[in-house]
């Protein structure tokens, strides 16, 4: 499964491209967070027993999930559409469960389409600008 971060309040998209990915005020986060209401580590996500979890790593200001404040060291299973408040900064987080766990946690590049295949789809159909001409 693939893990997409969205931050709508800057319409920006975050790929989490390896677990465990720490998110943070420091440099040394996989995604960096200047403010601060944020920690310099303060929660990340992890691939555990076949699902996605989020867990506060102690943060100041603790992190919030769906409303709901998360106690520190606990890891919790997020789903696609949950909603993590991170001081100032709201984050939706989408999964695609067509991408497999142990890619994430591995680091490998996720497998892609062999674009040599043919489909059964006619090409017309395969982007949304173009459509087939009409007679």
């Amino acid at each position: 499964m693939a893990v997409l971060l969205v931050e709508p309040a800057v319409r920006r998209l975050v790929r989490v491209h390896k677990l465990p990915f720490v998110l943070g005020r420091s440099n040394a986060s996989n995604y960096q967070i200047r403010s601060a209401w944020v920690s310099r580590t303060h929660c990340f996500f992890a691939g555990r027993d076949e699902e996605i979890t989020v867990c506060d790593l102690g943060s100041s200001n603790g992190t919030i999930l769906n409303g709901k404040p998360l106690e520190p060291g606990v890891p919790v299973p997020v789903g696609d559409g949950d909603r993590l408040q991170i001081g100032p900064v709201e984050l939706i987080v989408r999964i695609d469960e067509g991408v497999e766990l142990e890619h994430l946690l591995s680091g490998r590049p996720e497998p892609q389409a062999d674009p040599n295949i043919e489909t059964d789809v006619p090409e017309w159909e395969q982007s949304p600008m173009r459509s087939p001409a009409r007679n």
